[in-house]
């Protein structure tokens, strides 16, 4: 059984030791992630005097860039993530250097890890599509998976979320909990 001040106390400690490059691992992930959170902005258009053609442009070029939204995040934002846990867990023992942020990509890695963190999003959003509370409770049984992966990303995605479901089982409320311990 772990505690949230044990948990946050060892974080504590192993950030001093790599505090730079835990900053820079984060920024490159953050900024990775961050990638598709842009708003379309047409404020300016008369949508009375718009055109078929230029409502079907719009159309299409949004779909067009929803597409390859979802796409850098099955294929680049996924395996950072991984890569961004076997950073962290690797900093336990040593500092680590930045470099380990981008390991998925070695070969041999990163097919296995696009698909196994592909799976379970898709698992997710189709608990989700039942009601949002099954979506969450699912999110977090299945929250071990990219730590799963980070340390043996050759793993079959059935093994890394059966392996985290155990791992998560009776752990849900606290990880939940320690969640709503940053807040602030």
């Amino acid at each position: 059984m772990w505690s949230r001040e044990s948990l946050k106390n060892d974080a504590k400690i192993t950030l001093h030791n790599c505090f730079g490059n835990s900053i820079l691992a984060c920024l490159v992930i953050s900024a990775v992630s961050n990638i598709g959170n842009f708003s379309y902005r047409f404020n300016n258009m008369d949508y009375d005097r718009i055109s078929i053609g230029a409502l079907f442009t719009i159309m299409i070029s949004s779909s067009m860039m929803s597409v390859i939204l979802i796409l850098v995040k099955i294929f680049l934002t996924n395996p950072l993530t991984v890569g961004c846990s076997h950073f962290f867990l690797s900093s336990r023992i040593r500092p680590s250097r930045v470099e380990q942020v981008g390991f998925c990509f070695k070969s041999g890695r990163y097919g296995n890890v696009c698909k196994a963190i592909f799976m379970t999003n898709l698992f997710i959003n189709l608990w989700s599509l039942l009601f949002i509370i099954p979506g969450v409770y699912k999110s977090y049984q299945y929250r071990m998976v990219p730590y799963l992966l980070a340390e043996n990303p050759n793993m079959d995605y059935r093994r890394a979320l059966e392996l985290s479901t155990a791992m998560m089982d009776g752990e849900k409320l606290e990880a939940f909990v320690l969640d709503l311990s940053f807040i602030g």
